[in-house]
């Protein structure tokens, strides 16, 4: 309905269709998608699992030297992987909520107010952002993975005392780090 009356005043410009067509041949590439896809896996499973096992084992030996209590466990990333594979049905869900638009395509340099809003132009347009809803949704469905490993092993963390402020949060924020999507500027650093 906002798009309806924004578009009823604001007709697209020539430069938008231009843009949307540029936008979209630039992310057209098989590569582009098998690319995205690859580092996306790699970035959901490998690296987040090494990198808790390591942060868990480093940390027993510091605390054992120092004193100083626990902030990561080793088996934060057996509970990531449970958690990670668990979510395999809502992320397909999420994929196709892209699609049937029920979920916006959110990028950082593109002002996504579509152009139409039916007919013949619709469809065309539809059809031009086919690349940037496929990339979109293949992110979408990666982000409820990571999300769901990341909250998986927060809350084991939380069980075993140690204290993890604003859990969904902390855990969105690693999905966006992990699929690099996240904001320029963290949080608290926003000028």
């Amino acid at each position: 309905q906002a798009t309806e009356f924004y578009r009823k005043f604001v007709k697209p410009k020539a430069s938008e269709w231009i843009d949307l067509v540029r936008y979209n041949s630039m992310l057209s590439s098989p590569l582009t998608h098998i690319i995205n896809t690859f580092s996306n896996i790699v970035n959901s499973t490998i690296a987040p699992v090494l990198k808790k096992a390591v942060d868990g084992g480093l940390d027993f030996l510091a605390s054992k030297v120092t004193g100083r209590g626990r902030q990561y466990l080793a088996g934060e990333s057996l509970k990531y992987v449970e958690g990670y594979a668990s979510a395999v049905k809502d992320a397909v869900k999420r994929f196709a909520d892209v699609f049937r638009g029920k979920r916006e395509i959110t990028n950082l340099d593109f002002r996504n107010i579509p152009l139409t809003t039916g007919g013949p132009l619709n469809a065309a347009e539809k059809t031009l952002s086919l690349p940037m809803k496929m990339l979109e949704a293949a992110d979408q469905f990666f982000m409820e993975l990571v999300f769901r490993g990341e909250k998986n092993a927060l809350e084991f963390k939380q069980s075993k005392g140690i204290n993890v402020p604003n859990l969904d949060v902390a855990a969105k924020d690693a999905a966006d780090y992990w699929l690099y999507r996240q904001d320029l500027k963290p949080r608290g650093d926003r000028k």
